[in-house]
């Protein structure tokens, strides 16, 4: 690996971070371009760094925006600080948005847990109504 290249083990989440549908693979940047490949070769992104604008680090990762399209990356528990220095790493080096486009802000870790506290209260809900018309 050339010394100016930094790489590390990602998952790519979809916009729902189910398991079933996380990829994992390697988040790469070397000689201006961000790339994320998974282990059988199929690369999901491959862009250069000025392609790529709104790094931010979110509750379980970071996403970082290319055109209009956000990546999501998580880097697992064990590696808490490893979203910091990608975010420090790229944000330097990133363009600015596109004209006329919103960038929303990743969810703070809060809003996470309350919507899954809903869905758990509102799954409830619906089992125990199921229940009544049913008995």
């Amino acid at each position: 690996m050339e010394s100016s290249a930094v790489a590390s083990p990602a998952d790519l989440l979809a916009t729902i971070p189910i398991a079933q549908i996380v990829k994992s693979g390697d988040l790469r940047l070397a000689d201006g371009r961000l790339s994320f490949t998974s282990p059988g070769g199929l690369v999901l992104l491959d862009a250069p760094v000025e392609e790529l604008h709104s790094v931010a680090k979110a509750a379980i990762g970071i996403h970082v925006w290319h055109r209009d399209k956000r990546f999501r990356f998580s880097f697992g528990k064990e590696n808490p600080t490893r979203a910091d220095s990608w975010v420090n790493t790229l944000a330097p080096m990133v363009g600015s948005a596109p004209a006329g486009q919103k960038v929303r802000r990743p969810w703070p870790a809060w809003a996470w847990l309350a919507s899954l506290i809903g869905t758990v209260v509102g799954l409830l809900a619906v089992a125990g109504l199921l229940e009544a018309v049913f008995k």
